[in-house]
């Protein structure tokens, strides 16, 4: 039961993260273009509408095989969201819908996954230090500047369908393969027994625009079967799709 609540937790800081409205990078591509097309759409729920601003492609660690798709849409003022989930033949397999009005960095969040028939939900009390799953975006910009410097934040993290709270860490990670243009984060368990149990997360942001590139470790998405996935995920706005397809468009000078 330990060991689930651990896992359970990296995996909800994981898909907190891809609110960070990222840029495109080549992952995207694996992804079906009208797929692609059809959730940059704008969609309306009861009396809200939604406008889609980003688009995460999920391929499975180690073998590159496209698992899903996630778009991400809030609206005008972004207290609500809402994030998509569909299979490789765009079937909508998943649903979370998040509610920032009460807080930025600890959210009331409720998560559907319509394979399995299960929904796990959170309505937290707001607290100065407490993190809910997507608040975890709104807490890594609040606190930029420090893992920018290199210094090592430690912040609470509610486990999503649980009361759990685990204390969690983010520090900046000296990676070969991390660019000067680029800042990579290492997010694990603030404790040493406690991280045997579940690998840690690795991000890599955009220092310029603060956008995150990629992210590596433990999905929040199961398989249709109910087992957990490693993935890497990759991310692309759909202004930045758009403005491809335009540019595209454009006739050259023979």
């Amino acid at each position: 039961m330990l060991r689930q609540r651990v896992v359970q937790g990296l995996a909800s800081v994981g898909a907190a993260l891809v609110l960070a409205l990222p840029t495109a990078v080549d992952a995207l591509a694996s992804a079906p273009s009208t797929q692609l097309a059809a959730a940059a759409q704008n969609a309306t729920t009861g009396e809200l509408q939604f406008t889609t601003y980003v688009i995460g492609t999920a391929v499975e660690l180690g073998t590159g095989q496209f698992l899903y798709t996630e778009a991400h849409a809030c609206t005008e003022d972004e207290s609500d969201c809402v994030v998509e989930y569909h299979d490789p033949e765009a079937q909508l397999i998943a649903r979370k819908t998040i509610d920032f009005s009460t807080s930025l960095n600890a959210p009331n969040v409720v998560m559907n996954d319509l394979r399995l028939d299960t929904q796990l939900t959170a309505t937290p009390q707001p607290q100065e230090d407490l993190v809910v799953d997507a608040g975890f975006d709104h807490y890594v910009r609040s606190q930029w500047d420090a893992l920018a410097a290199g210094k090592r934040v430690k912040f609470s993290f509610q486990v999503l369908g649980v009361d759990t709270v685990l204390t969690m860490r983010a520090s900046q990670q000296a990676a070969a393969s991390c660019a000067p243009s680029q800042l990579c984060l290492l997010v694990e368990v603030n404790s040493w027994l406690l991280g045997l149990l579940a690998d840690p997360i690795e991000l890599t942001y955009d220092r310029q625009t603060r956008r995150l590139l990629e992210f590596r470790g433990l999905s929040n998405i199961k398989s249709a079967r109910g087992e957990s996935q490693q993935v890497v995920i990759s991310y692309q706005y759909t202004q930045d799709v758009h403005n491809a397809q335009e540019t595209q468009a454009v006739p050259t000078e023979p």
